[in-house]
């Protein structure tokens, strides 16, 4: 459970507007383009990158390591996380969780949370399905179940679902399987604070630039 939160300082929301150009950049959008048509593009984004990994990661040999995707994640996630503030009055706070800090995106009663910087790292690292889009409806109409202010609860736990990997147990329910999916990519990833050198990361990594989805 988190043991507290804080507001971000002025020059971490600075950090966090550079992200954001970076990803609209990235996705090929503009930053006052319709909320949904941002999700919308950046869950397509998501996806192609995700089928270009697989082809490229199945011609290579084993042990190679995989290139880090932790710059373009934060700023992929700071222009999902801004349409929930947008649309739904979420806000970005900074929250202590299992004795790291984490730049989230929380409803006003901290009830539900989104951890947008290490589930769309997981994505892009193919351990998770990639569901951006599917959750924004979701929360368009209010399909999540109620929990009790300052849960935190993550969102993403019944949107979620794996990617490149075998099926969970039928003796294991999947809700269960993926909220303890993510809860592991979380505490592994520790603290997604934003960091100028990852910003500049994000530019090198030679991610494409789809056309805004109509």
């Amino acid at each position: 459970m988190p043991t507290y939160e804080r507001a971000l300082t002025a020059g971490e929301q600075r950090e966090f507007n550079q992200y954001a150009v970076i990803g609209n950049q990235m996705i090929g959008g503009e930053r006052d383009a319709s909320p949904m048509r941002i999700v919308t593009t950046l869950q397509a984004f998501v996806e192609k990158h995700q089928r270009q990994q697989e082809s490229q990661w199945s011609l290579r040999r084993e042990g190679v390591e995989r290139p880090s995707h932790t710059g373009a994640a934060r700023a992929l996630a700071t222009v999902w996380g801004d349409q929930l503030v947008r649309v739904f009055g979420w806000e970005w706070i900074c929250l202590m969780f299992e004795g790291e800090e984490h730049f989230v995106v929380v409803q006003p009663d901290r009830s539900l949370a989104v951890f947008a910087a290490e589930y769309v790292e997981a994505c892009l690292n193919l351990e998770m399905g990639c569901a951006i889009r599917p959750a924004f409806d979701q929360l368009r109409a209010n399909a999540f179940p109620a929990q009790a202010p300052l849960s935190y609860v993550s969102v993403m736990q019944w949107v979620s679902s794996p990617c490149n990997e075998l099926a969970p147990s039928q003796a294991v329910p999947p809700k269960r399987w993926a909220a303890d999916r993510l809860k592991a990519i979380i505490r592994n990833l520790g603290a997604s604070g934003p960091s100028s050198e990852a910003a500049c990361e994000a530019t090198e990594q030679g991610f494409g630039t789809p056309t805004l989805a109509t």
